[in-house]
């Protein structure tokens, strides 16, 4: 049975999808963002110093501080992505409750017209039981 309450059900669970997406997305950066870092970790830990002169050492070692920096800044787009995914949840969530409120308002509507139309048809079965025992009796 459809109520007036279906249009804004729609819409309501439109933007809740649309909410999950955002979501989804939002993790799946953040598991990107945690895979860049942890890449970025690994090449800071490498030692390339080997037998060499002070210059390739000196190499080795801008390309470390390079990697550093790699990690820092792997580390603060972990943060800022982790930070996203929650704000993202948090805005399914809010989403979620108030489809959920909706829903449950159209389905109270809908359970109200159902005991409404059977009082309405008990009623029309009564006034047709008692015509039918008036017409027999006359």
């Amino acid at each position: 049975m459809k109520t007036r309450l279906d249009p804004v059900v729609r819409f309501r669970e439109t933007k809740e999808q649309r909410a999950l997406e955002g979501l989804a997305k939002a993790t799946d950066l953040a598991t990107q963002a945690s895979s860049v870092l942890d890449v970025a970790r690994a090449r800071a830990s490498e030692d390339g110093r080997g037998r060499g002169d002070a210059s390739e050492w000196m190499m080795v070692e801008v390309a470390r501080e390079r990697a550093l920096g790699d990690v820092k800044r792997a580390t603060e787009l972990v943060r800022k992505s982790t930070s996203a995914v929650e704000i993202a949840r948090e805005a399914w969530r809010l989403e979620h409750r108030q489809t959920e409120v909706v829903r449950r308002v159209a389905d109270a509507r809908r359970e109200e017209a159902r005991v409404e139309r059977s009082r309405r048809d008990t009623r029309e079965l009564d006034e047709l039981g008692s015509m039918m025992f008036v017409r027999k009796r006359a």
